[in-house]
């Protein structure tokens, strides 16, 4: 992994303060849970040198209730202009569990990203049986032909850099979640954002 030129990746990064942080329009979709444990503000952007490579957020019982579920669509945040000016784009999967690693690849769709330095999503439809699964990131091209993660400052020891725990901050990646089991609630945890308006 390359940790990119910090001094061009945090000059970035103070521009993309809190208050610049903006999540592009959605639906409004009461049945449905944004869950997330980035705190919104993007500090920095990670890329590797090699295409291919997964960066992952681990989603657990601690959102779900440990239930089944339905995931019907992924969004993930990158840096506008870095590590280029181009936007190439990236997979996003989402990946079963099993002993507590990712397991089996549920989906994988293309993302076009448009403008960078916000949340941009993708429609899926992916079925979840347990309670526990991983957003990944699935990076496109080689660097410095690509486009890189952003991540925020908190770590909830829900990263994942390609199999291995990411310490360096938490990677922003999210996903809509609806369950049937009517003992979850979007309410019941901080870091879920419900969507009742």
């Amino acid at each position: 992994m390359q940790r990119l030129c910090l001094i061009i990746v945090l000059a970035v990064g103070a521009s993309l303060a809190a208050g610049a942080f903006t999540t592009p329009d959605v639906p409004p979709r009461p049945d449905y849970q944004e869950f997330h444990y980035d705190d919104g503000g993007c500090e920095v952007g990670y890329v590797m040198y090699t295409g291919g490579q997964y960066w992952a957020v681990e989603f657990g019982e601690d959102l779900t209730g440990g239930t089944a579920g339905h995931i019907d669509q992924l969004g993930a945040y990158t840096v506008a202009g870095w590590p280029d000016s181009t936007f190439q784009g990236c997979y996003l999967h989402v990946f079963s569990e099993y002993g507590g690693y990712p397991d089996e690849d549920l989906c994988r769709e293309y993302l076009a990203f448009q403008s960078g330095d916000q949340y941009e999503w993708i429609d899926v439809d992916v079925e979840i049986s347990t309670g526990l699964f991983y957003v990944v990131f699935e990076q496109f091209g080689d660097y410095p032909a690509c486009d890189s993660i952003g991540v925020d400052t908190d770590n909830s020891g829900h990263s994942w850099m390609d199999g291995q725990p990411f310490t360096e901050g938490e990677l922003m990646l999210r996903c809509y979640w609806q369950s049937d089991n009517s003992a979850v609630e979007p309410s019941s945890w901080g870091r879920v954002k419900a969507l009742y308006q």
